[in-house]
């Protein structure tokens, strides 16, 4: 059983305050009561310590994992994906790259087919059904790698746990989000907020967001009563149910052991033009990527695509936060007019990963070394 939790905390004066709004639609709350205010950081900072002394002892007490390194020999977005999760993605040679359609053990590392027939032998083999729950349920299942990720991080400074850190994480996502829909004609339902998921095996916290624009195929979520059932007018037929367009953010709960403190490296904050020798400081930052999910569901008459959705908000993000988008399949017209002789001969065909970072795309290329 998992049960909500609103993301509320009790401050010093007993006043509870939501720490997660979106689309600055409560200017009415004092950002001075705020510890997560993006408009008066220092301000929140002093605040915290007066209110709580020990926590500042706390906070210093941190200490953070060496500057993860750039490898030269992996394309910017596998360096980017490897900052915040061990991943099995794997770069493309150069001469790869442009092709319509890829196997998935081609872009995927010791990729097994997720066929049942070709692969009963291997599936149910006994050293496979004994290591089921270690390298062979990674190697096949791959479910890491073939989710949409928003890739981000929290400086220490800003949050003193793994557990404020990710309320800040989850209020700049709705942010970044709100500011997106806008650009792209949209406006918000309601006002986002982020609620904690709290189970006896697994924790969560998670964000969703509705976009309504009927000319785009999106519209307004059906008005509910306080049972939670939709509002029947006796003198009228009942409405069709209209799918909303919501976008969906889930962040599995992590502690610092599972995902340590680091030093932030220079290089990722540097755009893919730039050059890596950025002099932009180092400082600790608490990773938030795996187990870091955005999705975006909408009706088949949305004309919004899901990659148009995603390429607006990474423009959004702040700057070193990126989206990472997976290995998809191609459609049937994209598998028919994609080269049959080689890569299709092997199976199902998918679309190289892409990596979005401030609405450019980076590919997962290996790079020409110099």
């Amino acid at each position: 059983m998992m049960k909500h939790v609103p993301f509320l905390r009790t401050l010093p004066a007993a006043a509870a305050l939501v720490l997660l709004s979106g689309c600055s639609t409560m200017s009415d709350i004092s950002t001075a009561l705020n510890p997560f205010s993006d408009e008066k950081p220092e301000a929140a900072v002093a605040m915290q310590s007066a209110a709580a002394p020990e926590d500042k002892t706390a906070r210093t007490a941190v200490t953070a994992d060496a500057t993860p390194e750039y490898d030269a020999a992996a394309s910017r977005a596998l360096n980017i994906l490897r900052f915040h999760y061990a991943t099995q993605v794997k770069d493309l040679p150069s001469d790869h790259v442009a092709d319509a359609g890829h196997p998935l053990p081609e872009l995927l590392k010791s990729a097994e087919p997720s066929d049942f027939g070709s692969s009963y032998r291997d599936y149910f083999s006994p050293s496979a059904i004994a290591d089921f729950f270690g390298k062979a349920a990674a190697n096949v299942l791959h479910s890491e790698d073939m989710k949409p990720h928003l890739l981000g991080f929290i400086p220490v400074t800003e949050a003193q746990t793994r557990e404020d850190a990710e309320r800040r994480f989850i209020e700049k996502s709705a942010d970044a989000i709100c500011r997106s829909a806008a650009s792209l004609g949209f406006k918000v339902a309601g006002e986002p907020r982020g609620y904690r998921l709290e189970g006896m095996i697994e924790s969560a916290s998670e964000l969703k967001v509705t976009l309504v624009n009927p000319d785009l195929g999106c519209p307004a979520p059906t008005v509910r009563n306080a049972s939670g059932k939709t509002r029947a007018n006796p003198m009228k037929p009942p409405a069709e149910h209209h799918p909303a367009c919501d976008v969906h953010l889930r962040v599995n709960g992590m502690d610092d052991a599972a995902s340590p403190v680091v030093m932030r490296p220079s290089w990722l904050l540097a755009s893919a033009a730039d050059k890596l020798e950025d002099d932009v400081g180092e400082i600790a930052v608490r990773r938030f990527g795996e187990g870091v999910y955005i999705a975006f569901k909408h009706p088949a008459s949305a004309k919004l695509t899901d990659d148009e959705l995603y390429t607006a908000l990474s423009r959004e993000l702040p700057q070193g936060w990126q989206i990472y988008l997976p290995p998809k399949p191609l459609k049937k017209r994209e598998a028919s007019d994609a080269n049959s002789g080689s890569a299709n001969d092997k199976g199902t065909c998918f679309h190289a990963p892409l990596m979005l970072e401030q609405g450019n795309t980076v590919v997962f290329e290996v790079p020409t070394l110099r």
